[in-house]
């Protein structure tokens, strides 16, 4: 039977310990029930309160011995260097003041504190004469410089000597862990907030991509419709009309700009022989808006007098020239002006009779609407696709953090309570 109940125990020894499960909302709690179960299980709530007494007695002590040293430095020959030391220590313990009342969290901040001051005060008292020269602290007859280290600066090493025993104690208990995960929980609980905010956002945007291409593809197969009622009516010969029409104007506009761009310096010549006559005048500011103004072609009787004046030798060209522009004057001599004239009314007249055909189209109103809603949810739905990838590739990464951190406190639970905790950071 003894060997059965042994064998038993083995065997549950054995058994690998079963991990519990803690949603990260419990999580808290979970923790504060755990630095309770520490503080009676590993004895800390006695070893807090024997180190508060302790402190406390250290401070009372140590403040009575700063009465009698601020006494006897008064006489001492470096008084300005000895007496800011003896007062920052006073200011130093009162750190050392514990309430009735106080936490462990609290007294562990406070030693964090107490520590970087006890640091800073200890190396300046080193730095110090004071640090060797602290016989005048013994009374006459005392052996005076016969102790090895300064008086001031034992106390504080006592002090510290006795925060890190108490630190350690604290560290070797576990507790340390409870206070780094209920840290690494405030990080999951932010998490775990924005990544709601982000679901929801993500929903919405979804839905509103959704929407998007619905519309698009609507769009779509109305403007596709529309297309096809177009070849329908040959309004695509009607709009090719217009392209080719405006074409020419432009064709014709550059053959009335070539033509007097090149006659220019005959009219600027014919202009000072023959002031008097006006109708050459708006030719040299504008030649295009004159041509178009001049329905009598009055500046055909102009060319007709030039054509005279350089027969007669009147304007002053050199042979190269003036065979160039003999042969300008030739060409509108006929009906040349007339024709570019005419031409450009005529092209004016046709694309008007087409812009008005296609404008009273009720098709082509409908597929300039549908080609612009169309472009709209296009554009709606390319922005939408690139929000919802941004925020999709957000919450991945922030969702890794969250695994991350997630493993980390439950490694830190193991290695510092040996208890396998699995934290659910959701249902």
């Amino acid at each position: 039977m003894g060997l059965f109940l042994r064998l038993k125990k083995f065997l549950k020894k054995s058994e690998p310990e079963q991990s519990e499960e803690v949603m990260l909302s419990d999580l808290r709690g979970w923790l504060q029930f755990r630095s309770q179960e520490l503080l009676i299980n590993a004895g800390l709530e006695n070893e807090m309160q024997k180190y508060v007494q302790t402190m406390k007695e250290k401070r009372w002590f140590l403040e009575c011995r700063l009465d009698e040293w601020q006494e006897k430095a008064r006489e001492h020959t470096r008084v300005e260097e000895v007496t800011p030391l003896l007062r920052e220590t006073r200011r130093l313990l009162e750190i050392l003041s514990f309430p009735d009342q106080i936490a462990l969290e609290k007294i562990l901040l406070q030693n964090n504190y107490l520590e970087q001051r006890l640091q800073a005060l200890s190396e300046k008292v080193e730095a110090s004469s004071f640090g060797q020269d602290f016989a005048f602290l013994y009374d006459d007859g005392n052996g005076g410089n016969s102790s090895e280290l300064n008086p001031l600066l034992q106390f504080l090493l006592d002090i510290d000597a006795q925060r890190k025993a108490f630190e350690q104690k604290v560290t070797q208990s576990g507790y340390n862990t409870i206070l780094t995960v209920n840290t690494k929980t405030t990080f999951l609980e932010q998490s775990q907030e924005q990544l709601k905010h982000w679901e929801t956002e993500l929903t919405a945007k979804k839905n509103r991509l959704l929407a998007a291409d619905e519309k698009k593809l609507e769009k779509e197969q109305e403007l596709s419709a529309l297309q096809q009622k177009a070849k329908t009516l040959n309004l695509e010969s009607l709009t090719a009309k217009q392209e080719r029409l405006l074409h020419d104007l432009d064709r014709n506009e550059t053959e009335i700009l070539s033509f007097f761009s090149k006659i220019k310096p005959l009219l600027q010549q014919y202009h000072k022989l023959e002031p008097g006559n006006l109708a050459v005048v708006p030719y040299l500011h504008d030649p295009f808006a004159a041509f178009l103004r001049d329905e009598r072609l009055s500046i055909k009787h102009v060319l007709e007098h030039l054509k005279a004046l350089l027969k007669a030798g009147r304007v002053s060209l050199n042979p190269e020239q003036l065979i160039s522009c003999m042969n300008l004057l030739e060409t509108v001599s006929g009906a040349a002006l007339e024709q570019l004239r005419a031409r450009r009314i005529q092209f004016q007249q046709e694309l008007r009779q087409a812009t008005e055909q296609v404008q009273h189209n009720d098709v082509i109103i409908k597929l300039e609407d549908a080609a612009y809603r169309l472009d709209h949810f296009v554009k709606l739905a390319e922005k939408l696709d690139k929000e919802v990838f941004a925020l999709e590739e957000k919450a991945e990464l922030l969702m890794e953090k969250v695994s991350g951190e997630q493993k980390l406190i439950q490694d830190i639970l193991w290695n510092g309570l040996k208890r396998r905790v699995v934290v659910k950071v959701c249902e």
